[in-house]
């Protein structure tokens, strides 16, 4: 007879026996043949749950905001108990941290491996994974700063006007701030030390400069948005010509009207994707479409312009990588201060400009906002003009909706209005003739 010495007991002579609890149990056998003889034996058994399968995994990312060059970040992502780990770089470099950062001295391609063991109540598991890593080569690049015809500043110890330049990465289609610098000398930027890639460059004066009030800030060659601006690819080193040409403002006549908002992030906004409307750039343009003034939001993301005549105006929000919506301001006689306007950054647009086209002719936001009610909107860069299809579709594949339109060289907004359907889930297909493209949307209407 088997005493399991948890309560239970069998007769059999090979029992199988699942414990209900981990422990340390004694277990006892007594035996007893025909002719009497009997014997008994007990020990003690250690039970335990069976967690010895294990799996090594892990993520590798570039440290792009660290100043040190190819700077990785190694993620474990190991399935199992772990109780070690062990990881070679490939250059004869290892570590035993959990999620270890290393420096690679040379842009080549190395394979790293992660070891993993587990050791649960004595049962080992080990487990070796490996990936090939190849680090980028790193370069220095700049250039110089115009106002007009000349630097911002023409002597070496004139210090009158004061710019910031601000550098972008693009990673994974998305364009993710990298680093800034204060520069007056000359007019000249620099940086040091970047991984080789896709940038964008900004420049603003700061606000105690001499021709602050004249001049926008503006990305490379002199654009006033991300999306039509000039994208610099970083591939050989010493490069410093990337020039920036401040936008001159366009004069208009003051008054006593005024315009007050606040920037807020759109509906699709979560923890993950939260929007800092801390100095955020808002342009004011005037009914034919020039620049004439801009301000910066404050940290609760509020901004005021004043001293403005009786007219039409254009508010723009300037959000490297975010989607925005323009809104068109009337200031009148019988309305001269308008208040309370609300311009929204959608989140769900940090990612989703994409080269979708063989020949890259066109750039193609998702539907915003989605959830839409009155009007869905695509943002779309064009390099030449082209005819154009928007239809969207019910659930029973039926055209609930059908557009053509033009869309000309450049960056325009394409409005559909979804007033008149009902709630509900719609797919929503673009078409742009004479090339490839063709797409087909997602998108939800709630009144």
């Amino acid at each position: 007879m088997w005493n399991f010495g948890d309560g239970n007991v069998s007769i059999d002579q090979n029992p199988v026996h699942t414990y209900a609890n981990e422990g340390n149990y004694f277990v006892s056998l007594f035996i007893e043949t025909v002719d009497s003889c009997s014997s008994y034996f007990g020990d003690f058994v250690l039970v335990y749950n069976d967690t010895t399968y294990c799996n090594a995994a892990f993520n590798v990312v570039l440290d792009t905001l660290n100043a040190v060059p190819r700077t990785y970040i190694f993620t474990d992502l190991s399935e199992g108990e772990v109780e070690s780990w062990y990881w070679e770089f490939g250059d004869g470099s290892f570590s035993f941290d959990q999620n270890p950062v290393h420096v690679y001295d040379d842009g080549d391609d190395y394979e790293v491996c992660l070891t993993i063991t587990t050791n649960p109540q004595g049962a080992m598991c080990s487990s070796t994974h490996c990936e090939p890593v190849s680090t980028l080569e790193y370069y220095n690049f700049g250039g110089q700063v115009f106002i007009g015809d000349y630097p911002i500043n023409i002597d070496s110890t004139d210090n009158s006007n004061i710019a910031i330049v601000y550098l972008y990465r693009k990673i994974n289609n998305s364009w993710e701030f990298m680093d800034r610098m204060d520069f007056w000398k000359y007019g000249y930027y620099w940086f040091a030390e970047k991984p080789v890639g896709e940038y964008l460059i900004r420049t603003e004066l700061k606000e105690n400069s001499l021709d602050y009030l004249n001049y926008a800030p503006s990305y490379h060659l002199d654009a006033l948005n991300w999306n039509n601006a000039k994208v610099f690819t970083l591939e050989d080193d010493q490069q410093f010509d990337i020039n920036i040409s401040f936008h001159k403002l366009a004069t208009y006549f003051s008054g006593i009207g005024s315009i007050s908002g606040k920037v807020i992030g759109g509906p699709s906004c979560d923890t993950l994707q939260n929007i800092d409307t801390d100095h955020v750039l808002i342009q004011l343009f005037n009914s034919i479409g020039e620049l004439i003034t801009y301000t910066y939001s404050d940290g609760d993301g509020r901004y005021e312009f004043n001293g403005l005549g009786m007219g039409n105006y254009n508010i723009k929000l300037e959000y490297t990588s975010r989607h925005t919506e323009d809104i068109n301001i009337t200031i009148s006689d019988t309305e001269p201060n308008i208040s309370g306007i609300e311009t929204i950054v959608y989140c769900s647009h940090i990612l989703n400009v994409s080269e979708i086209s063989n020949e890259k002719h066109f750039l193609v936001s998702l539907p915003y906002p989605n959830p839409a009610n009155d009007f869905v909107k695509l943002q779309i860069n064009s390099r030449k003009n082209s005819p154009c299809s928007i239809s969207i579709y019910d659930l029973n594949g039926n055209i609930v909706n059908n557009r053509k339109v033009k869309i000309t060289e450049g960056n325009q907004i394409i409005s559909t209005n979804i007033s008149r359907l009902p709630s509900g889930l719609y797919s929503m297909k673009i078409s742009i003739n004479n090339s490839n493209f063709q797409e087909i949307y997602k998108i939800i209407i709630i009144h």
